[in-house]
């Protein structure tokens, strides 16, 4: 081998050792079938959002007068119902549109369109406003989070100057209203809602989770700087044309726990219809990006959030709408 082969060997060693893509393995080490407990909370209709906020689920449903209830956990008692829509000044004039995070406290957007509000939640489950967060300017708020108490990280779309859609995970300073990072997302089409690279975040306190909605694609970035960690996938269109296409495989949502990140994933199907529930896995990944578990289910999942301290995952299924599925999760190793 001469000197030239070499260098170019050494080199190439070098380059794999600094990518940052993982493919997915073709299996997990561990696969699980769940079975879910019915749970008949009688309270809430169609919630477009389930949170876990301290020791309550949360739910925002717009088909009631009021809008938000809280279920104590574990066990999903009904015990308050707040937030209604109107133009009083603790009324929504739109919607309510919560923040994930990662304390126990509440964050909704919605009472004005640029003003976020947080609330404290004691232990009979009683909130009191405990201070408000003013936005600096009109733009979309997608996947809302905030970390540390007073970060904002959330997905924008907005336009270029050649008028072309731009998507944009930021990061915004609440107290002091100023932006300290964002990420670029590359995107293809004049429409970012079908672009093959849109998608959604989930945050916590370390990492931002980018999963893509037409690729078998996840992103693991630094929520410090804003860096990419780790890519799993192949980069690969799961569509063709358009939103609409049929057999589509595509990431759902995800959730950023502690630990691991637990990704909903349709195997087969379209966003904008119900898929087979025994096309749709939760696939659970540790921040490293190694596959632990993959979760399979007899029943549709809408939306879901994962109780980590309690072992457990809460599940609305909008074919079964009168309850709350609860399954439990065997302890990860």
């Amino acid at each position: 081998m001469n000197k030239y082969n070499v260098t170019f060997f050494v080199f190439f060693l070098f380059f794999l050792s600094c990518n940052h893509t993982n493919q997915f393995k073709s299996s997990f080490p561990n696969k699980e079938k769940l079975q879910a407990d019915y749970i008949l909370p009688g309270t809430f209709i169609t919630p477009m959002f389930f949170l876990i906020q301290g020791n309550y689920l949360c739910t925002y449903s717009l088909k009631k007068d009021t809008m938000i209830d809280m279920f104590s956990l574990p066990n999903l008692l009904h015990e308050k119902s707040f937030g209604t829509r109107g133009r009083g000044p603790d009324e929504f004039q739109s919607f309510p549109w919560p923040c994930q995070t990662t304390n126990d406290k509440i964050y909704i957007r919605g009472y004005t369109p640029l003003v976020i509000k947080q609330f404290n939640i004691d232990s009979c489950a009683n909130i009191s406003q405990e201070n408000e967060f003013i936005l600096n300017e009109h733009e979309t708020f997608g996947s809302m989070h905030i970390i540390q108490d007073s970060l904002l990280v959330y997905i924008s779309m907005g336009y270029q100057n050649d008028s072309k859609q731009q998507i944009t995970i930021k990061k915004i300073n609440l107290n002091y209203k100023r932006k300290t990072g964002e990420i670029l997302i590359p995107t293809e089409s004049q429409n970012a809602s079908i672009d093959p690279n849109r998608g959604g975040i989930s945050v916590n306190d370390s990492f931002i989770v980018y999963f893509y909605v037409f690729r078998k694609q996840i992103d693991i970035y630094d929520v410090r700087n804003m860096k990419l960690l780790k890519r799993l996938g192949n980069n690969k269109k799961t569509y063709t044309n358009t939103i609409f296409e049929e057999n589509v495989s595509q990431y759902v949502s995800v959730y950023a726990g502690k630990k691991y990140f637990y990704a909903l994933f349709n195997k087969k199907g379209n966003k904008l219809s119900i898929v087979e529930p025994a096309t749709q896995t939760i696939e659970v990944f540790d921040y490293n990006g190694n596959a632990v578990v993959e979760y399979s289910f007899d029943d549709y999942i809408s939306i879901f959030a994962v109780d980590e301290l309690n072992h457990l995952l809460y599940v609305y299924d909008e074919t079964n709408e009168d309850f709350i599925l609860k399954y439990s999760l065997p302890e990860i190793n």
